[in-house]
């Protein structure tokens, strides 16, 4: 399932999402699409919630995402992938963002093949900075609030229609490298 061309562009019509200009490249082999909030925090002379410093990076790295570089795909934990699935992988919402110090993440979903929505971003200090105030937790609460966020905004944005979900990578992207030997597995 995907969502139709018809629809996003309705959204970013009503300034419900913004559509991310490549500032490089002419030519988008991929798309990148954020809620309002998010597309301000994606320009380094706007962003409010980062600061430009860690900002500028990831804006040049999502350039060449939407200009089509290829991206290593991975789990969350991986210390190598920039697109990267979380738990539960049912729910098809990642996390892309390059490796690197000081790191800044998107987080979001598939709304077609290579058409990437952001839901929300936050930098590697604000989701290690939170998810230590619960050493004990199993699992990284910080984490759980972007994915619950995530499907809220989805929710608000699209109702009830899904976005891409698929057994393999194809199915979400071109070009792509897959990272410590990442197998899809959405079963």
């Amino acid at each position: 399932m995907s969502i139709s061309t018809t629809l996003l562009q309705r959204l970013v019509d009503r300034r419900a999402l913004v559509f991310i200009e490549p500032l490089r490249y002419s030519v988008a082999l991929r798309h990148v699409l954020a809620l309002p909030e998010a597309a301000n925090d994606m320009d380094p002379e706007h962003c409010v919630n980062v600061r430009r410093s860690d900002m500028a990076p990831l804006r040049a790295w999502v350039d060449g995402f939407i200009g089509g570089r290829y991206v290593s795909v991975g789990t969350r934990r991986s210390r190598r992938a920039d697109l990267k699935i979380l738990e539960p992988r049912v729910d098809s919402i990642w996390e892309l963002g390059k490796q690197q110090k000081p790191g800044t993440r998107l987080f979001g979903r598939f709304a077609r093949k290579d058409v990437f929505v952001v839901t929300s971003i936050r930098t590697s200090q604000q989701l290690y900075e939170q998810s230590s105030q619960d050493a004990t937790a199993e699992r990284y609460p910080i984490w759980d609030e972007q994915i619950a966020l995530c499907k809220a905004e989805w929710q608000r944005l699209f109702g009830d229609q899904s976005p891409v979900t698929g057994g393999d990578m194809h199915d979400y992207l071109t070009k792509y490298n897959l990272a410590d030997n990442f197998q899809l597995n959405l079963d």
